[in-house]
């Protein structure tokens, strides 16, 4: 590595920095990564506490629960407020690529996210139910504002939604999650393939599943008992569901209804 001028608050800083066999499970003393082998350039100016300029991280191979994967790269740079970059895997557990930039700038943050998932293999990332054998793919774009769940505005998409298992497979053509606020009353509103809905009031987000327990209660009343209760929770909330009449979700997870 070589420094110029750190020692006097502001200066720069760029190198390589090279991983051979480093075992992060060791280091952290439990977890499913065990060693690593990665090579880092990068390029930086430092001003007191701000550091601006550019990384470029290849991951040559990893270990991660006793099976050794490959082909991981990142991308990125920061310039003040502004950031961007793009993550790219190719291996047995994900083939995918992500293109992202933004804004940091607490709750005036930005970030647009473009990620095309061609494959997560459920199982080799240890996220599998029942350890059985399933992957995901599909693509989601992001268009935020905010920097927490509960002051976020904007859009998620998700197309080309698929999960599939070792028999069956379930599939989402498109879903759309708005969020926008009007005064003090936030909307949140879902289309998708199965269901389009709206919710609007003053909530937070963690309060989501517990109005989806109660619209359940309502709507199958002998699978899903209510723990809704407005005042208690300090919510204001109303909300309309529409549940477009397709089997897709009900066969998939063997539920005892049919449209």
């Amino acid at each position: 590595a070589n420094a110029k001028g750190l020692g006097k608050g502001a200066g720069s800083i760029s190198g390589e920095l090279i991983a051979t066999s480093f075992n992060i499970g060791k280091m952290l003393g439990s977890g499913p990564i065990g060693y690593v082998n990665s090579d880092a350039t990068f390029n930086a100016s430092v001003k007191g506490r701000d550091i601006d300029g550019e990384i470029n991280l290849y991951v040559s191979d990893f270990e991660m629960n006793g099976a050794v994967y490959a082909g991981l790269a990142l991308e990125g740079e920061k310039s003040g407020e502004s950031v961007k970059g793009r993550l790219t895997v190719d291996n047995d557990i994900a083939r995918a690529a992500a293109d992202f930039r933004g804004v940091v700038a607490g709750d005036e943050s930005q970030l647009h996210l473009i990620c095309d998932v061609d494959e997560f293999n459920l199982m080799l990332a240890g996220l599998a139910p029942g350890r059985q054998a399933s992957s995901l793919a599909g693509a989601v774009t992001v268009d935020i504002i905010g920097n927490n769940l509960d002051n976020i505005i904007g859009e998620i998409r998700v197309n080309d939604f698929c999960y599939a298992t070792e028999k069956k497979s379930l599939e989402l053509q498109k879903l759309l999650l708005i969020s926008s606020v009007d005064d003090s009353t936030r909307h949140l509103n879902l289309h998708s393939d199965w269901v389009e809905g709206n919710i609007e009031g003053n909530f937070k987000v963690k309060d989501i599943p517990v109005v989806m327990r109660h619209i359940l209660s309502e709507t199958l009343p002998s699978l899903f008992t209510d723990a809704f209760d407005k005042e208690e929770e300090g919510v204001e909330m109303d909300f309309s569901f529409l549940v477009n009449p397709v089997n897709d979700v009900p066969e998939f997870f063997n539920f005892p209804i049919r449209f």
